[in-house]
């Protein structure tokens, strides 16, 4: 009965700990979602956050497109100023992919965003769903 209790309360303190440990780790990974890509190859930008990483890059990925199966993800600066090329493209259910910063300096302290383009150049706007990682 006494091993029982012990273990009991473990697997219960482990399960409070676990959300505290996991949030931790997840904190600079953020859900976009329902973000317009602009007609005719318009511009987006998500919020932008602080990059406190020595890692001269970003990284995001795609999960859902509307109205497009390709667009274009980019790291800008809070002015809206590209960080990285725009070559990169991405399709639904992207894998992550590493956002570089074109001048390799690392940009630590500074706010960066996510900027975002429909592939096409379309009359029509479309959206798109992921996630980005800003390395807070």
């Amino acid at each position: 009965m006494k091993k029982s209790t012990k273990l009991l309360t473990a697997l219960l303190a482990v399960s409070l700990l676990l959300p505290v440990f996991s949030s931790t780790a997840l904190a600079s990974s953020r859900a976009f979602s329902g973000y317009l890509l602009p007609k005719y190859q318009g511009f987006n930008y998500t919020s932008c956050y602080q990059h406190n990483q020595s890692t001269a890059a970003i990284y995001a990925r795609a999960d859902k497109l509307t109205n497009t199966d390709k667009c274009y993800l980019w790291a800008a600066k809070s002015d809206h100023t590209a960080l990285s090329t725009t070559t990169i493209s991405f399709v639904a259910n992207s894998t992550n992919k590493w956002l570089y910063f074109s001048d390799n300096q690392s940009h630590v302290g500074e706010y960066v965003c996510l900027g975002m383009m429909n592939y096409y150049s379309s009359s029509s706007g479309a959206y798109v769903d992921g996630y980005v990682d800003f390395l807070e």
